[in-house]
C-alpha cells in the first residue's frame, strides 16, 4: 500500500489508496481469478470470461499477445488483502486504427465505491499520455450501469451513441453506450 490518505464520503473516515501495479506482476493465477471473479459477480459484462478464457493458461497467452501491441496495458489495483480491481487497454490492430484502443475494466464487488476504478482510470490515462502510442480510447458500457458512467465521464469520456437493445442477458434487452476520450485532453 502506498499508505497515502484521503477524506471520501460524508463521514471524511480516511481511507487507504490502493496501489495500482502492472498486471504482469501478479501471478497469471491470480490475475485470471480476479478477472473471472469480477465477471461472474456482475451481469454488466458482455463476454462471458470463462468461455473466452477456459483456463490461466489461455488467459496468460492473451496477455502475452497483448504486450506486444504499442500502447497495451493492463493494470491491477491492490488494496488490502490482494488485487481488488484491473483495467485492460487493448489496442486495435488493424493499421488505420493502431493509434486507437478498447478499454475494459472492472472491481470486485465488495471494494466497489472506494475509488478503485477513479485511480486505475486516472493511472491508465496518464500513462497512455506518457507513451504516446494510444491516442483515442473507447469503450461500451451499459445505459443502466450509472455508477460507472458517472466515473467515465469524470474523467473526460464522452457519448459517441446509444445502441437500444444492444446487450442481452437471459431474456432482458439493455441499452450500450460506446464511450470514447482522447488521451492527450486534459
Amino acid at each position: 500500500m502506498n499508505g497515502s490518505l484521503r477524506p471520501t464520503g460524508p463521514s471524511s473516515i480516511p481511507r487507504p489508496s490502493p496501489d495500482i501495479v502492472d498486471g504482469k506482476s501478479l501471478a497469471v493465477e491470480e490475475t485470471y481469478g480476479l478477472l473471472r471473479e469480477i465477471h461472474r459477480s456482475s451481469e454488466v459484462f458482455a463476454v462471458n470470461f470463462s468461455d473466452e478464457f477456459p483456463s490461466p493458461a489461455a488467459f496468460q497467452a492473451h496477455l502475452q499477445d497483448l504486450r506486444r501491441r504499442p500502447g497495451a496495458l493492463f493494470l491491477a489495483a491492490c488494496c488490502g488483502s490482494g488485487p481488488a480491481g484491473f483495467l485492460l487497454v487493448e489496442p486495435r490492430r488493424a493499421g488505420k486504427l493502431r493509434h486507437t484502443a478498447d478499454l475494459h475494466m472492472g472491481v470486485r464487488p465488495e471494494a466497489r465505491g472506494r475509488g478503485i476504478g477513479s485511480a486505475l482510470l486516472g493511472t491508465a490515462l496518464r500513462r497512455l499520455r506518457e507513451q504516446t502510442a494510444v491516442e483515442i480510447v473507447y469503450l461500451m458500457v451499459r445505459a443502466d450501469n450509472k455508477p460507472a458512467l458517472r466515473l467515465y465521464r469524470r474523467h473526460g469520456f464522452e457519448t459517441l451513441a446509444v445502441l437500444p437493445r444492444d446487450i442481452k442477458t437471459g431474456e432482458k434487452y439493455h441499452d450500450g453506450i460506446l464511450m470514447r476520450r482522447a488521451v492527450a485532453s486534459a
